[in-house]
């Protein structure tokens, strides 16, 4: 497999590289501001930074840059931290007016465990609900660039170009931070080989197919070892040479330059497919409010609803946010309820004053 730096791809990417550096010195980054969702998985309170281009108009279409933030670190990492990667993040976002989103996606430990895939799928929604939204595009660095790769293996149809710094393509075989990956992935590798497996990149270079990929790795990288990342670069070279960028350092470490950073995120731009842009909906088109509160009151079924991103729950939450509505989601649900049990709790269930009571039995 060839090997591709920015030398090679420097006359490609050169003019942008050079528009980045020169905004960056023209101006300071504009200043990021807090969102927040609820989460459908377990009605914790996710955040996320958000910062909209100069130009921002929200009746325009729009695509959407989602950084991932590193281990130890949480949504600010790339909306405010001055390191290139994520200082070329930004800047590349800006160039092509992009809304660029920085979550923090069950925050420092996060490695792409099932509540942060849950958050994702749900802060996409909820994304698109609100402006109008023709691309979304998944990068970050080092256990943001592993979630990257995770999370278009599991959602490839929510993600138009995907641009994975310093990544672990191969969760199996990875050592490191072993208690802190365990508890995002409800075990270790022998309690839950499936999550593990399934969040191997590597094993699955077919979901790629269609998205372009940027990956870079660092030679003498040992907190993230290269190897598994240069193995999938080769399998989706093989399988898709125009729309995969690899990006080998033989004598860095665990990071990656200004100008690898913007090389990798350009390439994946340019060679996304364009499609026509998802227009928000507003909330007045159903009897629901942004902000109210719902009560989901039922047996097994309500209550396994919110356990997985398929189920029930989880399912009318991210289909009202998509129209714009974003609730709150109060969780009854009583494995092997009938009705008559259910009347039995419903007034400690109405003292939670919702504004909804959704009721299956």
């Amino acid at each position: 497999m060839r090997c591709v730096s920015v030398r090679t791809v420097g006359m490609l990417f050169l003019a942008g590289v050079m528009v980045c550096r020169a905004a960056g010195a023209a101006a300071p980054d504009p200043a990021p501001t807090e969102a927040e969702f609820i989460s459908a998985l377990d009605g914790s309170t996710q955040r996320y930074m958000e910062i909209l281009p100069s130009d921002f108009k929200a009746e325009s279409p729009h695509d959407v840059m989602i950084a991932l933030h590193g281990h130890g670190s949480d949504r600010k990492q790339f909306a405010t931290d001055k390191r290139d990667e994520c200082a070329g993040a930004r800047a590349v976002a800006a160039r092509h007016a992009m809304v660029f989103i920085s979550p923090d996606y069950r925050a420092t430990t996060s490695w792409m465990g099932p509540a942060a895939e849950a958050d994702m799928v749900q802060l996409i929604a909820v994304l698109r609900g609100k402006y109008a939204v023709r691309r979304i595009f998944i990068m970050g660095g080092s256990m943001g660039g592993t979630s990257t790769l995770i999370f278009t293996v599991l959602h490839p149809e929510l993600v138009a170009g995907a641009c994975a710094l310093n990544p672990m393509a191969n969760m199996v075989e990875y050592e490191g931070f072993p208690s802190q990956i365990a508890a995002s992935y409800g075990g270790t590798k022998a309690q839950k080989p499936e999550v593990y497996r399934s969040r191997s990149a590597e094993f699955f270079p077919e979901r790629f197919k269609g998205i372009p990929v940027a990956i870079t790795v660092g030679g003498m990288d040992t907190i993230v070892p290269p190897a598994s990342a240069t193995r999938l670069a080769a399998a989706l070279q093989a399988q898709d040479p125009e729309r995969t960028l690899f990006i080998n350092r033989p004598e860095t470490k665990h990071l990656t330059n200004l100008d690898d950073t913007v090389a990798a995120l350009e390439f994946v731009i340019a060679h996304a497919a364009d499609v026509a842009p998802t227009a928000p909906r507003p909330a007045v088109a159903l009897a629901f409010k942004n902000g109210q509160t719902v009560a989901f009151v039922g047996d097994s079924i309500t209550r396994d609803g919110f356990s997985t991103i398929s189920g029930y729950g989880q399912l009318v939450v991210r289909a009202l946010a998509a129209n714009g509505i974003v609730i709150t989601p109060i969780r009854a649900g009583n494995g092997g309820e009938c009705s008559t049990n259910m009347l039995a709790r419903i007034d400690g269930i109405i003292a939670k004053k919702p504004d909804w009571v959704s009721l299956s039995c």
